[in-house]
């Protein structure tokens, strides 16, 4: 193994564990295609009504489609043949000391923070729904947590800068 090579492995190990956490209100400051991290807490839960919906299994958008059909889904630039699958997503606030952001959490990561898998949450009925969201926010007001999000931009003119959350966990 060269040296070259083996400055490869390490600075790739290295990026992995390295944690750069930005205050909430510098994330508009970052440059697209940049992995950062937040700490704070959930302050509120914004999709009230639900938080699973059935989506494309390839593509991920959402269907109307019966979950487990099979179906030709256009939604893509490619058409594709697809399976209705459930799919988690949750609008939350997050907060820090500095501010506050609006996230959309997605699948794993939206479980992680619910402590319930997708196929739990798409068990209970809407009164079921509000009644776990109410409870998990009052029993979790003080839950701190690491988010790693990756910066991106949207749109052709205007290039607005988003968030994706890739990995949660709690931290102390």
């Amino acid at each position: 193994m060269n040296t070259e090579e083996t400055f490869a492995q390490f600075h790739q190990s290295e990026s992995e564990t390295v944690r750069i956490f930005i205050p909430i209100a510098e994330l508009c400051l970052q440059k697209e295609g940049l992995t950062i991290w937040i700490k704070g807490c959930l302050t509120e839960v914004l999709n009230q009504d639900r938080c699973v919906y059935t989506s494309c299994n390839v593509c991920k958008k959402k269907t109307e489609v019966e979950l487990g059909s099979h179906f030709y889904c256009f939604h893509a630039t490619a058409p594709h043949m697809a399976t209705s699958v459930y799919r988690c997503y949750l609008q939350i606030n997050f907060r820090d000391e500095s501010g506050c952001v609006k996230l959309t959490l997605f699948d794993e990561v939206a479980e992680t923070i619910l402590q319930r898998t997708t196929e739990q949450i798409s068990g209970l009925s809407l009164e079921e729904y509000r009644s776990f969201i109410g409870n998990f926010l009052e029993n979790n007001k003080t839950r701190m947590f690491a988010i790693k999000l990756v910066t991106y931009k949207i749109g052709e003119a205007i290039r607005q800068l988003r968030f994706r959350a890739q990995h949660v966990e709690e931290v102390a």
